[in-house]
């Protein structure tokens, strides 16, 4: 049956909006291939100035590196742990690269003064240091009176680059071997020698010659003692409150101050009384050097005082002069009581120090006259007294045992494994496929592409924008 006029028409305009929509979406999908065109020729102009920034007058080098980050307390203030000041400058010593070339194998292909040459040190300052630092350079942007800089911070971590220079044929693996290897070498370098350390070893080798005289083991073993009670006062000084199993580094103090009264001065007192000696005649030869020695000195200390006092004498707080102190000849400037006063230090010093030699010179002379009017002790004696030096030194070596733990426990609380660490970064190539290529061109192109990508997301914006507004005309029409 035929349809009506009217029939047809409806139908048309039904086909009619059915046609509309497919126009609209064929729009939009060409308008977002244009889009997408746009974003890509930009990414190939990005990927462009990437290959001339990577392969150009700037070409990045082939490296390998690895992050040196220290957390104890005080690397923030470039100090080591035992408070010194610190420097990176160890990475990059002789021992480190020597140590870290044998480790891998390759210490007969390539040497530490060649493989210095292209290491690269730098510091790595972390965020919140760049924050305080932009922070306060806006609070005190007024005025000019106060400059904070980076100079004012130091950096806690360490970035230590390895370039091919020493050998452009090098394979990245060994490149990655090597920078491993120095990262992981100057980690063991630093523990071991940015600590406490106290070695008693050298003591060892005067006790094994018996015919070492008992006057010098006893005076070698009381400076030692002397030594370690310093140490230990000062370790205690630090920490008060540090034990290691139960004891104090001042009880090291007291147990040397014990060894000295009770075993120490018995036996010094033995060996002068008896005039105890392995030879005697070696020992008074030995006695009259020490006199000689020590008479050269006060000649000499005496002829600085003099000059001294003659400087003391006619000084006036005016002009320059020259005088000698030591073996050196020194430029005063009179224009200060500093100076006066100084002067009045140094004849302080020379006095009192010529009386110690006076005192010493005189010490020594007593000794050879009791050598000269005692007669030879017996060997019972002589056994005796070198048994008892052999035991206090026995003592004292326990003592050192005990500080020698003590000081390494204390050296785990400052630092330990876990305060320095390494971070491997990924080998970098100058070749076109390599992740430094894909990074440089990421930096690159990217920006460019979120760039494109904004301004299209705009425009698709303002184009959806046009036809919801002549939409809503058409509607109320």
């Amino acid at each position: 049956m035929s349809k009506s006029v009217k029939e047809n028409k409806s139908d048309l305009r039904d086909e009619t909006k059915a046609v509309k929509p497919a126009k609209k979406r064929s729009a939009a999908a060409r308008r977002y291939l244009t889009y997408l065109g746009l974003i890509v020729i930009v990414g190939v102009i990005g990927i462009i100035i990437a290959l001339f920034k990577y392969f150009g007058t700037d070409k990045i080098k082939r490296n390998a590196s690895v992050t040196i980050q220290f957390t104890y307390d005080g690397a923030a203030k470039n100090l080591t742990p035992t408070g010194e000041k610190f420097s990176i400058n160890g990475v990059t010593s002789e021992k480190v690269l020597e140590d870290a070339l044998t480790s891998i194998g390759l210490a007969g292909k390539y040497t530490p003064e060649s493989i210095r040459q292209s290491i690269v040190v730098n510091g790595q300052y972390p965020a919140d240091v760049i924050d305080k630092i932009k922070a306060y350079n806006s609070l005190y942007n007024f005025s000019g009176s106060r400059n904070v800089s980076l100079d004012n911070y130091f950096p806690t971590s360490y970035k230590v680059t390895l370039y091919d220079d020493f050998d452009p044929n090098v394979s990245g693996s060994d490149m990655e071997r090597i920078i491993q290897a120095i990262g992981q070498t100057y980690k063991n370098y630093f523990i071991s020698n940015y600590i406490y350390a106290y070695d008693s070893s050298s003591l060892n080798s005067i006790f094994v010659n018996e015919n070492y005289d008992f006057a010098y083991r006893v005076k070698i073993i009381k400076l030692r003692i002397q030594e370690l009670k310093a140490y230990a006062s000062e370790m205690y000084t630090k920490n008060a409150a540090f034990r290691s199993k139960g004891l104090s580094f001042n009880d090291i103090v007291i147990k040397c101050r014990n060894l000295e009264n009770d075993s120490i001065s018995n036996i010094e007192a033995a060996v002068m009384t008896d005039v105890l000696t392995v030879s005697a005649a070696r020992l008074r030869n030995q006695y009259e050097y020490e006199i000689k020695v020590l008479e050269n000195e006060k000649t000499y200390k005496s002829s600085n005082l003099e000059s001294i006092d003659g400087l003391l004498e006619t000084y006036q707080l005016d002009g320059i002069m020259f005088f000698g102190s030591g073996d050196a000849v020194v430029k005063v400037d009179r224009n200060s009581k500093d100076t006066y006063e100084q002067l009045i230090n140094m004849k302080k010093e020379l006095s009192e120090r010529i009386v110690e030699i006076d005192s010493e010179i005189d010490k020594y002379k007593s000794y050879i006259n009791d050598m000269n009017s005692a007669t030879s002790a017996s060997e019972s004696k002589k056994n005796v007294i070198s048994a008892q030096i052999s035991d206090a030194f026995t003592k004292f070596n326990e003592i050192e045992n005990l500080f020698d733990g003590m000081v390494s426990d204390y050296n785990g609380t400052l630092v330990a494994e876990e305060t320095v660490n390494l971070k491997s970064n990924r080998f970098v190539s100058g070749k076109l496929i390599s992740s430094g290529f894909i990074v440089m061109a990421v930096k690159c192109a990217g920006p460019l592409c979120v760039i494109v990508m904004i301004i299209c997301s705009f425009h698709a914006f303002l184009v959806e924008r046009k036809k919801y507004a002549k939409r809503n005309q058409e509607v109320s029409a």
